[in-house]
């Protein structure tokens, strides 16, 4: 990594790369132990979101302005529901909202943020058998 050819010693390109390398991941250190000798815990280093598309067009905005206040570094993806379960489950994001509440896993906290009322609407002409709530 050294380049001994030259007068004075200088760096290879292998060398400067990894000098470069070494001196963030140091600086990374020390402000990591600085704020851990600080207690300075505000804001969240990285903070990944997922959400059914339908919801993000009236969330979005808001939730990004919230989120923004209490990250560093932030993400949004949008899709179907069962991408966003299997990508919080394997840990690729941080926090769902979707309308699968993931009943069969445990280990996960839930806040409900939405209810909304569906109507059926038909024909009058239409006769409907009713159990439940349906009438």
């Amino acid at each position: 990594m050294l380049d001994r050819t030259v007068r004075p010693l200088g760096l290879t390109i292998a060398g400067r790369y990894f000098f470069d390398q070494s001196s963030h991941l140091l600086s990374q250190a020390e402000q990591t132990q600085k704020v851990f000798t600080q207690g300075a815990f505000e804001q969240l280093h990285l903070v990944r979101i997922a959400m059914v598309d339908s919801l993000a067009t009236s969330l979005g905005k808001p939730l990004i302005e919230a989120v923004k206040k209490r990250t560093e570094n932030w993400t949004l993806s949008t899709g179907r529901s069962h991408m966003h379960a299997d990508a919080l489950m394997s840990r690729q994001v941080d926090i769902i909202i979707s309308d699968d509440a993931l009943e069969d896993s445990d280990e996960l906290s839930r806040y409900p943020i939405l209810s909304e009322p569906f109507v059926l609407v038909s024909p009058l002409n239409v006769s409907w058998e009713h159990k439940g709530e349906i009438q």
